[in-house]
């Protein structure tokens, strides 16, 4: 027995023996796990920060560069091309077809998926091989601020995440006080012209044309991308029908639709093109394409008030 030692103080050392004995210093001092909520739903857990990551999505890296973790991705998929650094990242596939041999030699401690681009199969077989995912799919604009903020804490990069997401919503809140209580306006988005596909609400372009004070003809169908024909269009008669197309060109097949003077958008010319890498993306930039839209629909409004 320890001598000269006053009673507490003897009975804390013999406490701190124990500690140390049956709880290495390591374990004393370890960090928490991380997790977080993916969009389908899954609970993503890890240990420790991301450092190796693949992304299965071009709006995937956007995202991870936006949250800071853009130096963290060892592998994307082809057409990834933003930002610029994002077009030296090895490439493994595509987002339908993946190469797994090459995933399994990065090591990776985390995959980014995207919850309705990438083929299910592909995502079961990646969590088969014991691999971390996870999904990704924003369906809301407030939704990409989300997933913003999760992939920071995932990879460790929460400052620079909170950063782009207070930009974001700062920019998203101008948008909002400035539209939002306009005069509706009815919209068709033509997602793409054969056949004739379009959104229904769900789907986060149908957000955009919400912020803007628009109105998505076709937002109560039950499907995500539903398949419309042509007579239900001009039922709906739109004022506005927007679409893409790349470098601001007039879209060629739309001549066809100018032949339909009989739908208010067609009769007035109301036809509004935007870049799909703005719009098609669940990231920042697609306030870029709200700007132009929520633009466009005040102009529609300006001369209808004017006639």
């Amino acid at each position: 027995m320890l001598t000269g030692l006053p009673l507490i103080n003897y009975c804390s050392f013999i406490l701190g023996c124990f500690v140390l004995l049956f709880f290495p210093a390591g374990h004393l001092f370890a960090q928490p796990t991380i997790q977080v909520i993916d969009d389908g739903g899954s609970n993503v857990t890890l240990d420790r920060p991301a450092s190796k990551i693949i992304s299965l999505s071009p709006h995937i890296t956007e995202l991870l560069f936006a949250a800071g973790a853009g130096d963290k991705i060892v592998a994307t998929v082809v057409g990834s091309n933003y930002p610029e650094a994002a077009l030296t990242i090895k490439k493994i596939g595509r987002a339908g077809q993946l190469d797994y041999e090459s995933i399994l030699a990065l090591q990776p401690d985390l995959i980014v998926g995207w919850l309705s681009g990438n083929r299910k199969e592909n995502i079961s077989r990646l969590r088969k091989l014991g691999l971390k995912v996870f999904l990704s799919e924003p369906r809301k604009l407030e939704g990409i601020s989300a997933n913003i903020k999760k992939l920071g804490l995932l990879a460790g990069t929460g400052k620079k995440a909170k950063q782009s997401v207070n930009s974001y919503q700062n920019k998203l809140h101008d948008l909002k006080l400035k539209y939002s209580n306009k005069k509706p306006v009815k919209v068709f988005y033509l997602l793409w012209h054969k056949p004739i596909l379009t959104i229904n609400s769900k789907h986060i372009i149908s957000d955009v044309i919400k912020l803007c004070g628009g109105v998505n003809i076709f937002g109560q169908q039950a499907v995500y991308t539903p398949t419309v024909d042509f007579e239900s269009v001009l039922q709906k008669n739109p004022d506005v029908i927007i679409t893409t197309s790349m470098g601001n060109k007039k879209p060629g097949w739309l001549e066809h639709w100018q032949q339909w003077q009989e739908i208010s958008a067609v009769e007035n010319n109301n036809f509004l093109w935007l870049e799909p890498d703005w719009i098609h993306r669940q990231t920042p930039r697609i306030l870029l394409a709200a700007g132009k839209m929520c633009g466009f629909l005040e102009n529609v409004r300006a001369r209808e008030n004017s006639e």
